[in-house]
């Protein structure tokens, strides 16, 4: 087998809660880096089948993260929280859901699996389509305060 190697380029995109540049260079992996501005949040969703692992490189955030199972019943499988300071992780698999909000500016580096499966949206500060209401999400999420 003959390997190579390769320089690949990156897209920027703004976002509502701050921008991300993107980039991918293997059919198997992408990459985000991802400006949260403080006290901003993104969207509480999740994707079908695509993993994720958030590094946090500066600032502070905090995840809200539920379990496959959250979907169906946040009462019985609740929401929890945990803060990140820089040089932590956090892993989502697909099908949980979870919410990323920046206590302080922050800049994450998401590295996901490029199974290319859409968004589902469950609650959005910026009024992007929900695709999800099967239950009073900002109830759950206000429990955990």
């Amino acid at each position: 087998m003959n390997k190579m190697s390769w320089s690949i380029g990156s897209t920027a995109a703004a976002q509502p809660w701050g921008s991300e540049i993107i980039w991918s260079g293997l059919k198997v992996l992408h990459g985000k880096l991802l400006n949260i501005r403080e006290g901003h949040k993104t969207s509480l969703k999740y994707h079908q089948i695509k993993d994720e692992i958030f590094f946090l490189l500066d600032g502070e955030v905090e995840f809200v993260y539920g379990r496959s199972k959250t979907l169906n019943n946040p009462d019985k499988y609740p929401f929890e929280k945990k803060r990140l300071k820089p040089g932590e992780c956090m892993v989502i698999q697909g099908g949980c859901p979870y919410r990323i909000e920046a206590i302080k500016e922050a800049q994450v580096i998401e590295i996901g699996n490029r199974r290319s499966d859409k968004v589902i949206r469950l609650l959005d500060d910026y009024g992007r389509e929900l695709q999800n209401r099967d239950h009073d999400w900002h109830k759950y999420i206000r429990a955990l305060e």
